[in-house]
C-alpha cells in the first residue's frame, strides 16, 4: 500500500490567500515594524557587510542568503504600502505587492533563511537591528497563519503546558526529587539539595526542557556546582522552561507570556536574580527582548548560567 504524500501545509494556506489576508498582513507588519524599524529599513546603504558574518551567506553564495537581500524583501513591502512613491510608481523605487508571489519569498527567505542569531546587527556598518526588521515580517506571516508548522506546534506546546517538551509536571517534580537522591550520593552529603519553590532562594535557576527530558545529568551537574558554590537558589515548579520560541515567530505577545512566566514566578518565591539555563536564543529572549515585549524593567538580576 502507497502511503499518501505529506501534504504542505504552508503551500496550502498560501493557495488560499484572501485580500482580508493580505490587507490583515500589512496592518501587523506595520505595527510591529514601528518607528524604529521605519528608520533603520530607510538607513540601510547598501553595503553589503552583513553578509561577511552571515552563516547562511558563508555557507551558500544563493543570492537570497545574505541578510542585505533580505531586508530588501522587507524594504519592497514598506515601500509599496508606505511610501508615496511606492503607491504612485512602484516600478521606479523597488516597491511591491505583497501578493501570493512574494508572500511565498517572504516565507522562504524569511523563515528558512534566517536564525535570527544577530551576527548580521554586528557587522552593520550604520548600525541597523536586521533581526528585528525579519521579525516584523515574520510577525505579519504568523498573523495569517504562514508560519512553519514545526514552530508552531513547539510554541503551542510551550503556551499550554508551560514547557516546550509538554513535560507533565509530577514527571518534572519526580525528576528533581531522583536527582536530589543523586546528589547526596555523590556528595556524601544527606542534606544536599536539588530545591523545587524554595522561598526566598537568592536565585531561580531555568532550564532547557530537552535536559530533563533527554540529558537529567546534566541537571545534576548543575546542582553539583551550586552545592559547591555553596549558593542559595531554587527550581520551579511551574514555569522553569528557558526557552521562548515566540521570538522566532515575530508574536510579541505571546512571547511576552512565555518570559513573564518567568518573572512572575521569581517574584512569587522572592528570587534576586533569574538566572537562565545555557540557551543562545533563550537568553536573548529573556534577558534582552522581554522588557520590551513587556514594557517594564525588571526588579532583579538576569544573568546566564556562564556567567556565574
Amino acid at each position: 500500500m502507497t502511503a499518501e504524500p505529506t501534504k504542505d501545509i504552508l503551500e496550502e494556506r498560501l493557495g488560499r490567500l484572501t485580500p482580508a489576508d493580505i490587507q490583515k498582513a500589512v496592518e501587523t507588519f506595520r505595527a510591529a515594524l514601528g518607528h524604529q524599524g521605519a528608520a533603520d529599513l530607510n538607513a540601510c546603504v547598501h553595503c553589503g557587510l552583513c553578509a561577511d558574518t552571515c552563516h547562511y551567506a558563508l555557507t551558500s553564495d544563493q543570492p537570497e542568503n545574505p541578510p542585505a537581500y533580505k531586508v530588501n524583501l522587507v524594504m519592497a513591502v514598506f515601500k509599496r504600502y508606505f511610501t508615496r512613491l511606492g503607491r504612485i510608481v512602484p516600478g521606479w523605487v523597488g516597491a511591491r505587492e505583497l501578493d501570493e508571489t512574494l508572500t511565498r519569498e517572504w516565507v522562504d527567505v524569511l523563515f528558512g533563511r534566517c536564525s535570527l542569531c544577530g551576527r548580521c546587527n554586528l557587522n552593520c556598518s550604520v548600525g541597523l537591528n536586521i533581526t528585528a526588521l525579519i521579525t516584523a515580517a515574520r510577525a505579519a506571516l504568523t498573523a495569517i497563519g504562514l508560519i512553519p508548522p514545526e514552530l508552531q506546534s513547539t510554541i503551542t506546546t510551550a503556551y499550554t503546558t508551560g514547557n516546550n517538551m509538554g513535560i507533565a509536571q509530577d514527571d518534572w517534580v519526580e525528576t528533581v526529587q531522583w536527582l536530589e537522591e543523586e546528589l547526596r550520593a555523590e556528595t556524601g552529603d544527606p542534606t544536599a539539595r536539588m530545591p523545587l519553590d524554595l522561598r526566598g532562594a537568592r536565585m531561580l535557576y531555568t532550564v532547557n526542557p530537552r535536559e530533563p527530558k533527554f540529558f537529567p545529568l546534566s541537571l545534576l551537574a548543575a546542582g553539583k556546582v551550586f552545592y559547591a558554590a555553596g549558593e542559595s537558589w531554587t527550581l520551579a515548579t511551574d514555569h522553569y522552561d528557558v526557552t521562548n520560541y515566540g521570538l522566532y515567530s515575530g508574536e510579541a505577545p505571546v512571547a511576552g507570556e512565555l518570559s513573564d512566566r518567568l518573572v512572575r514566578t521569581v517574584e512569587r518565591l522572592g528570587c534576586q536574580e533569574l538566572i537562565l539555563g545555557e540557551c543562545g536564543h533563550g537568553f536573548n529572549a529573556n534577558r534582552w527582548e522581554a522588557p520590551e515585549w513587556l514594557s517594564k524593567r525588571y526588579p532583579f538580576r538576569v544573568r546566564s548560567v556562564l556567567e556565574l
